[in-house]
């Protein structure tokens, strides 16, 4: 049996890609609900901050989150995956799904 203090395998990009295809059909289904609410409940609550794409502000607040999905949503934004890829962080914790 494994001690205690052994250290679990880092996931490779190639494992989290599915994770990572999956959280972006997440926000792609909550997007085509058309309700801000629905897709702003998909970001953390705590020390939220992300760079949106049709915006100059740089969302730091939930209450923000929502407001920026209200305009956003009324676009019909729908996602398709053509090329991606992941970068793994912090064991696992975290990762970069980039692509277009």
């Amino acid at each position: 049996a494994p001690s205690a203090s052994a250290k679990k395998a880092n996931p490779t990009p190639e494992a989290m890609l599915p994770v990572a295809r999956d959280n972006f059909k997440r926000w792609n289904d909550a997007l085509q609900t058309k309700n801000p609410k629905t897709v702003a409940s998909l970001y953390s609550n705590s020390e939220l901050s992300f760079l949106p794409t049709v915006s100059p502000e740089h969302i730091k607040k939930i209450d923000s989150t929502q407001e920026y999905f209200e305009a956003f949503v009324l676009k019909n934004p729908f996602g398709t995956i053509t090329d991606d890829s992941v970068i793994v962080f912090d064991d696992g914790e975290s990762y970069l799904h980039s692509g277009m």
